[in-house]
Formats: C-alpha cells, sequence, structure tokens
C-alpha cells in the first residue's frame, strides 16, 4: 500500500527575509544578486560562491528591493529603500548612493 502526504502553507505563513534577481547578460552569462528584504545587505555569485557587496554606507533596518537588467553589454543593479527612497547603483562590489533619490 502506497500513501502520500502533502502539506501546504499560505504566503501569511511564510514572512521571507531574502529574495534574489537573475539578469542574463547580452553574452548569456548570467549575474545573480540574493539580497535580505529588511537590512538591504547583498551578495553576488561568483565563481559558484556567495560574495557580499558593501555599501557606502551603514544601512538602517527598513524594506528594500533589488532591480537589475541588461545594460550595454553587461548589466546594470539598483538597490531601493522602499520606505526612505534613497536608492543605490551597483559600481563593482559596492553600492554607491544615487544622489538626489528623495
Amino acid at each position: 500500500m502506497l500513501l502520500f502526504s502533502s502539506f501546504s502553507f499560505s504566503s501569511t505563513d511564510v514572512d521571507p527575509n531574502y529574495d534574489i534577481v537573475i539578469t542574463e547578460k547580452v553574452d548569456g552569462d548570467v549575474r545573480v544578486v540574493k539580497y535580505n528584504l529588511h537590512t538591504g545587505t547583498s551578495w553576488v555569485i561568483q565563481n559558484g560562491v556567495f560574495i557580499r557587496l558593501h555599501d557606502d554606507r551603514v544601512l538602517p533596518e527598513s524594506t528594500y528591493r533589488v532591480v537589475s537588467t541588461k545594460h550595454e553589454g553587461d548589466w546594470g543593479v539598483v538597490k531601493i529603500n522602499l520606505v526612505s527612497g534613497d536608492a543605490w547603483k551597483l559600481t563593482g562590489e559596492i553600492w554607491v548612493t544615487v544622489s538626489g533619490a528623495e
């Protein structure tokens, strides 16, 4: 006799802390950024390993979103604090504040 069991949960049962964005560059290479939705802390995959990205200042607890896209044969990545409106552009491995983002 075979028994099958299953379980499910609704999105209200989970308070996500992390999200991930994936961008395919023009040459077919893929870039991946994992980030904490509440702290803004983020990592990029390099050679199969997550490498911590650095911020140009200490970030407050808040709600963050990261988006990325193909850009001029490479990729462009930005991070925004959804509460304050502060924004950053990823330059190398450092998030640099975008001025006038308020």
